[in-house]
């Protein structure tokens, strides 16, 4: 029985080696040349799912060509993909700090196989009250720190989406607090939409594709709140941190 035990523990730690031998030769490559994404967000905390994922072409438009079959694995398991408006959506429940197996196939072509960390939460308590014309303190919790971590403030126009701001800054991954400096947005008339948020990420580029997760922890104030649930605020969330790490 203790040769079998012994037997068991050598195998384990040669798996364990051998993944993270895979993971040291795996051909990394840089965000300008990243043709396609596989992204992992959190979901609001009353969604069916604990994650929305969206799989992305974030190539040079002239180059894409709209697939003819397109299929993710995570951890193993198919995830069943709907495309909208040129995005492939879809959702899943995962546990945040565990590392995945991400295979996403392209026309019956791997074109990634890769690991990736889900991210730790955070769990931020925001002011009551917010005034732009102020500074605003926010603190949170998180069980482990992330590779990137980000304090944004957002001023969304009632009537013109072009007027929207937006002021992020990247922030230690150890902190646990921050202060939203004042006067880096503005007020825009009645209807006026503010959002603190404090934004988690994991990110890694393998064989030009872009495989991250991420998570938010928001506070809106106004008369009108945001659906951050919505495959539209979803997506918008996606794109915003595409923005950041892709500058």
């Amino acid at each position: 029985m203790r040769k079998y035990f012994i037997l068991l523990i050598v195998v384990i730690m040669a798996a364990g080696l051998f993944l993270t031998a895979c993971e040291e030769t795996e051909n990394t490559t840089e965000p300008e040349n990243a043709k396609w994404s596989v992204f992992v967000t959190a979901n609001p905390p009353e969604s069916d799912h604990s994650h929305f994922i969206t799989v992305m072409w974030i190539g040079t438009p002239q180059d894409y060509v709209e697939p003819t079959s397109l299929e993710l694995e995570i951890g193993g398991d198919e995830v069943d993909l709907e495309e909208w408006q040129d995005i492939w959506i879809g959702e899943k429940n995962l546990n945040p700090g565990a590392k995945y197996n991400f295979k996403l196939e392209v026309n019956g072509e791997t074109v990634v196989n890769t690991n990736q960390t889900i991210v730790y939460n955070a769990d931020a308590d925001f002011p009551e009250d917010y005034n732009p014309e102020e500074t605003a303190y926010v603190e949170w919790t998180l069980e482990k720190d992330n590779e990137h971590q980000y304090a944004s403030v957002y001023a969304l126009h009632p009537l013109n989406p072009d007027e929207d701001e937006e002021v992020t800054e990247e922030i230690d991954s150890s902190d646990r607090s921050y202060q939203y400096p004042a006067d880096v947005v503005h007020y825009h008339g009645i209807g006026t939409i503010y959002t603190l948020e404090i934004s988690q990420m994991n990110d890694k580029y393998v064989d030009d594709v872009l495989v991250a997760s991420a998570q938010a922890d928001y506070e809106d104030y106004g008369n009108i709140k945001r659906d951050r649930g919505s495959r539209e605020e979803m997506v918008k969330y996606v794109k915003h941190m595409l923005n950041l790490i892709m500058k």
